[in-house]
């Protein structure tokens, strides 16, 4: 709660939807929100609801624009919404951005990458939302990332409700995040950031290490394609090939923490001769933040890099 609280993004609001059966998140939520200048609204469910359909009511109680999901064993790093928010400020194809995520351990050390956290492209990128859906059908890794790490616009989802990890009526449970994604990129995009915004906590407690698991991810997996199949979003390309530009700016844009526009100098010889190495992105002069364009390059096909490792037989024992 606290890295939800110390985002550098101040816009916001803090909704959470307690489960649990004691008073433990509700004396926290009194005391941070005690010392914080961001609004903080308190919900604890009468009834327990589960992982699935406490993200429906946190949704439904939820009020701004955009929705950042935090789950409460995992931490934002204090330039996320703010990168995330910036592209679909300026990027009206984009229904969804993720980044890269760090794996940490339940004492807060990070570990390892694993197979799905590992680095898709090295540069912040556009996938286009109708190839990844194909791929996802096809190759079932969640490489997007946890409810924590992606930001969405709420009105995409808000049809969706009270299910919003429901495809064609069928819910799905165990890869319900996969649901939830598919279901936003039907109205875009997908933005994948490089850098590192969230850190991603795996402990054995959590709910997929628990032995009956592996029996409803396979049930799971069955209706996430045949749903997919059913509602006519199966359209893979040659060789699971994706769509994918550059996401972002080499031009002048909006700074959203400064809100001015901030134009390039002008083009002398020696800045013609330099163009070469200069950054790949453009940055606010005030702040630093990354600058994102309006306009869009066009699309180039390309091989999910993770996927040129074998991982559809992975996938299939």
């Amino acid at each position: 709660m606290s890295s939800a609280l110390n985002q550098r993004y101040t816009n916001i609001e803090v909704v959470i939807t307690d489960d649990c059966r004691d008073d433990g998140v509700r004396l926290i939520t009194e005391r941070l929100a005690a010392q914080s200048a961001v609004p903080v609204r308190y919900l604890h469910n009468e009834q327990q609801l589960g992982g699935m359909l406490n993200l429906n009511r946190c949704m439904q109680e939820s009020q701004g624009e955009y929705i950042k999901f935090l789950n409460d064993d995992d931490v934002l790093l204090p330039d996320c919404v703010s990168r995330m928010a910036a592209v679909l400020q300026a990027r009206d194809d984009i229904a969804l951005v993720t980044s890269r995520r760090t794996i940490i351990d339940a004492q807060g050390d990070a570990q390892p990458d694993i197979l799905e956290t590992c680095g898709v492209f090295s540069e912040d990128t556009c996938l286009h939302g109708e190839d990844i859906i194909s791929l996802l059908c096809d190759w079932p890794v969640n490489f997007i990332g946890e409810p924590s790490t992606v930001m969405f616009r709420r009105a995409q989802l808000s049809d969706k409700l009270p299910h919003i990890c429901a495809l064609g009526g069928v819910v799905i449970r165990a890869i319900n995040d996969l649901a939830m994604f598919v279901n936003l990129l039907q109205h875009g995009h997908l933005a994948f950031l490089h850098e590192p915004l969230s850190l991603f906590r795996r402990h054995a407690d959590q709910r997929q290490n628990q032995p009956d698991m592996q029996a409803l991810f396979k049930q799971s997996r069955a209706d996430f394609v045949e749903q997919i199949h059913a509602l006519g979003l199966y359209r893979p390309q040659f060789q699971a090939q994706v769509r994918r530009r550059p996401c972002l700016a080499l031009r002048p844009s909006d700074c959203l923490r400064c809100a001015t526009l901030t134009r390039p100098p002008v083009p002398t010889p020696q800045s013609r001769r330099s163009r070469r190495s200069a950054p790949k992105h453009a940055n606010c002069s005030r702040c630093g933040d990354p600058l994102y364009r309006t306009a869009s390059h066009p699309w180039r096909w390309s091989s999910m890099p993770s996927t040129r490792m074998c991982f559809r037989t992975s996938c299939n024992t």
